[in-house]
């Protein structure tokens, strides 16, 4: 619209779009599902084009509404949420200060497993030491913390993206 960039309004939110393509045109409805500031959104993808419950994100736990900044500049992605999309609640393990969350992947305990049941692989960005983590949190209990910390042996860059395939699949 070349008007200039508005940072507090491109604040990422986790929001559901609704779209009837049987319809003609190109409306739809915009729902915010949650204020956090909300990156890399994830669900159980063998769910995938289906109903689904359980979401899971990397968050800033402050739920402020302006851009956030932090020690490796740009986002402060420093939690992961859980959203429970049938009870409408959200959980949250918050990192370490100093440390920043990438992008979860959702891993599930077994092929026939209900929805959500499963782990989160999260690599964390410990800033302040400059190495990284690799943190598993039981996917439906993420406010407990880790269930398992493996020290990385090298420093990862933010902006890692990845999915999870099963040995079987490949």
């Amino acid at each position: 619209e070349g008007k200039p960039w508005s940072p507090a309004q491109a604040v990422p939110k986790l929001e559901r779009w609704t779209m009837d393509l049987g319809q003609a045109g190109v409306s739809f409805e915009r729902k915010t599902i949650s204020p956090r500031v909300v990156e890399f959104p994830r669900i159980d993808e063998r769910f995938a084009m289906q109903a689904y419950s359980h979401g899971w994100a990397a968050c800033d736990d402050t739920l402020k509404d302006t851009a956030p900044t932090s020690l490796g500049g740009g986002l402060s992605l420093n939690a992961i949420a859980h959203f429970d999309h049938l009870k409408g609640c959200v959980n949250v393990w918050r990192s370490d200060d100093g440390s920043a969350v990438q992008e979860p992947q959702f891993v599930p305990r077994s092929p026939n497993s209900p929805e959500g049941d499963g782990w989160l692989l999260v690599v964390i960005n410990r800033l302040v030491d400059m190495h990284s983590d690799l943190v598993i949190l039981d996917a439906l209990r993420v406010a407990e913390g880790p269930i398992a910390c493996m020290r990385m042996p090298m420093r990862l860059r933010a902006g890692l993206h990845g999915t999870w395939v099963n040995a079987s699949e490949l």
